[in-house]
């Protein structure tokens, strides 16, 4: 708030990163009913990988079937055609059904990214031959 009042001596400053952290922290009581959803998630097999500074992100990791049965939801593999979409052929993992979450919980989750576009199943590549390097 200091920031932009311009009576203030810290007007126009920046925030530090863990000033900002701070200021956009979720309350401890969201943290700790999140954190106790992750806990049952681990339980099912899905792993928390990592925390961000300001306990708001979460960043999980797990099998399909793990994830499905954790979050009530269906997700399937699809290929993309390259030419559809030269660059981004194979294969890719995506919800294709609604997802749920506990109530206590649904009311502190903004997002859950990842669910309709989950890293593609690396698909091996030809390697082009010397002939064709050379062309």
């Amino acid at each position: 708030e200091s920031l932009a009042d311009p009576d203030s001596p810290r007007y126009g400053q920046w925030m530090t990163a863990d000033e900002v952290a701070a200021h956009t922290a979720p309350q401890p009581g969201v943290v700790a009913c999140v954190r106790q959803w992750l806990a049952a998630g681990a339980a099912s097999g899905v792993t928390l990988l990592e925390v961000h500074r300001n306990n708001a992100t979460f960043v999980l990791e797990g099998s399909v079937a793990a994830l499905e049965a954790w979050l009530h939801t269906e997700l399937h593999v699809f290929e993309r055609s390259l030419l559809a979409s030269p660059r981004r052929g194979g294969r890719v993992v995506r919800r294709a059904a609604a997802h749920a979450v506990p109530r206590a919980v649904h009311a502190h989750i903004a997002h859950i990214a990842g669910l309709s576009d989950i890293p593609p199943v690396r698909v091996a590549r030809p390697q082009p031959t010397q002939q064709q390097e050379q062309q």
